[in-house]
């Protein structure tokens, strides 16, 4: 992360002045002085130097103003209502799923707001979601995880936020759109777009559409609408989901996790075939390696030996004990993250307080999905990396991976992976929520410094540090 020598470009690009990660978007919030972290000066002394101006180099347009795409209904009306009723009653078995541990009560009970401190007008849980167009065969074990987890969290505290689009249309949609009564009818806010936008269109570049639609995903709680102005504030926690097979206890785990840990940003591990880590291409461990070495061939036969260096081996440990360890960028298939950075503005992490705060340079904007800035030289990365970037960059750097939590993408694999790699309830037990300290501390022991590099990886035959 510090600034490399002899004119290579530092990680965080080489103009920070031209670092504009959103315009068009309408978002107006007061400039606030971040106070709340305390970061150690030297691997961020670089910041304080003068910086150019800002250009008009935005990597796209994030106007959250697109164009709806055109659907034609695909399910009949009777397999559109067994849906319903299997993602709102979890003991109908119309449609096929594994069945989840029941939720451990005395673990997450912290997890509710009580009704005498919080008002019941504020979402303290957001639910965001991008799904494909096909995959209705998963929505009765997602989506009545997610609804299970806001009827223990508390309906009238929850809003849930699906953004569709890409893949062969299966009827997807037709199930989301009857959800909306059933959902509202909770005291649950809904939000359901379908843009005409397209992850894998050729053309396109597909980190680009991939951060649009998370963004969209998020656009209820960051360019929320005169009704819900005032409801999302920075204490509101945005649980992201992919199109994943994932057990409410999985849900609940990465959000207790993020609470107890004090963390900015919790994240699953993702499992695929035979056990092997999906996510390698997004994920960095706080040494800013990959999970586990991809030659240049792109071959994965190392991918059982997951972190391998010795700069890793702290981290490796207590994944072995399944206890949750810090990264420096993840995602795999769901995150739980404090919604503070995607409203906050203010000054550059080590811009002395005596500095005239008004500069230019020394502004940040909040957070949001986006690709590389590629006329800086900015390392092309996905989008949940660069998004975990941002998070240093402006001082949420306390992001943990929870290895407990092992998710897949299909309701076969999703089975097969909870028996591989274990349920939550396998290592928590009826454990409540007090964090453990034996045979390893559950508490993660921060690092408040972003790695000094970290591995690009454009294609796995370009791996360079940066």
């Amino acid at each position: 992360m510090a600034v490399i020598v002899e004119n290579k470009l530092h990680f965080l690009g080489k103009n920070l002045g031209s670092l504009r990660f959103i315009k068009n978007v309408g978002i107006q919030h007061e400039i606030n002085i971040w106070t709340e972290w305390s970061m150690p000066t030297d691997d961020w002394e670089w910041m304080k130097r003068p910086t150019a101006p800002a250009v008009e180099n935005t990597p796209f347009e994030m106007s959250l103003t697109v164009q709806e795409a055109p659907h034609v209904p695909l399910l009949t009306h009777s397999d559109v209502a067994s849906y319903v009723e299997s993602i709102m009653n979890p003991e109908l078995t119309a449609r096929p799923r594994f069945s989840c541990p029941a939720i451990n009560v005395r673990r997450y009970q912290h997890l509710q707001p009580h009704p005498m401190f919080f008002e019941r007008t504020k979402v303290h849980y957001m639910f965001a979601m991008n799904l494909r167009d096909e995959g209705v065969e998963l929505l009765p074990r997602l989506l009545a995880s997610v609804i299970e987890a806001m009827r223990f969290l508390g309906p009238h505290y929850c809003a849930l936020s699906l953004v569709g689009g890409g893949g062969t249309p299966d009827g997807v949609y037709d199930v989301l759109e009857a959800l909306r009564p059933h959902v509202e009818g909770m005291g649950a806010r809904y939000y359901l777009r379908h843009p005409a936008i397209y992850s894998e269109a050729g053309g396109q570049d597909r980190i680009m559409q991939l951060a649009r639609l998370r963004n969209l995903a998020l656009a209820p709680l960051t360019n929320p609408s005169r009704q819900d102005s005032g409801r999302y504030t920075n204490e509101t926690t945005v649980i992201f989901t992919n199109d994943v097979a994932i057990c409410t206890e999985d849900i609940l785990e990465l959000v207790h996790q993020r609470k107890v840990q004090e963390a900015d940003m919790t994240c699953a591990m993702d499992w695929i075939l035979e056990g092997l880590f999906y996510d390698v291409w997004v994920s960095r461990t706080l040494a800013g390696n990959i999970f586990f070495r991809v030659p240049l061939n792109g071959s994965w036969e190392f991918s059982a030996q997951l972190m391998p260096n010795s700069t890793d081996a702290p981290s490796r440990e207590r994944f072995d004990a399944r206890r949750p360890f810090q990264v420096f960028a993840c995602w795999n298939g769901a995150v739980a993250f404090r919604a503070a950075p995607l409203f906050r503005t203010g000054i550059r992490p080590g811009v002395s307080w005596s500095s005239d705060v008004a500069d230019p340079r020394h502004k940040v904007d909040p957070v949001r999905f986006r690709r590389n800035m590629e006329l800086d030289g900015e390392c092309y990365m996905g989008e949940p990396t660069l998004f975990a970037k941002d998070l240093w960059y402006r001082g949420f750097g306390k992001i943990a991976v929870v290895p407990s939590v092992a998710l897949s993408y299909t309701m076969a694999d999703g089975e097969k992976m909870k028996r591989l790699k274990g349920w939550v309830s396998d290592f928590v037990g009826d454990k409540g929520p007090e964090l453990d300290e034996n045979p390893i501390p559950e508490r993660i022991t921060w690092q408040l410094s972003p790695p000094k590099e970290v591995l690009c990886a454009r294609t796995w035959q370009t791996q360079r540090w940066v």
